[in-house]
């Protein structure tokens, strides 16, 4: 019955981490449609990002900067954040 618990623990752990590479490698993620709205319209504030399916902008630009993206803020704080490459 241990033996059991324990195979299905790494069955499921295993199909987690397959689906997340997948998920990672796939052409369609939040990411992709940044850069991609990016490239079209030369910058994308929250709103604009919510017409393409991104509720959290600011979560997926950070991730686009550390992963080596050079985009920044170009709004002063405490406005509407909007941001364009550097």
């Amino acid at each position: 019955m241990e033996y059991l618990i324990v195979l299905l623990i790494l069955a499921g752990a295993a199909y987690w981490f397959y689906n997340q590479d997948k998920c990672n490698r796939s052409p369609n993620n939040e990411g992709d449609k940044v850069l991609n709205y990016l490239n079209q319209h030369g910058s994308i504030n929250v709103d604009e990002a919510k017409t393409i399916g991104i509720k959290h902008l600011r979560s997926v630009i950070c991730k686009l900067k550390k992963g080596g993206k050079q985009i920044k803020n170009v709004n002063p704080l405490g406005q509407k954040a909007e941001y364009k490459f550097k």
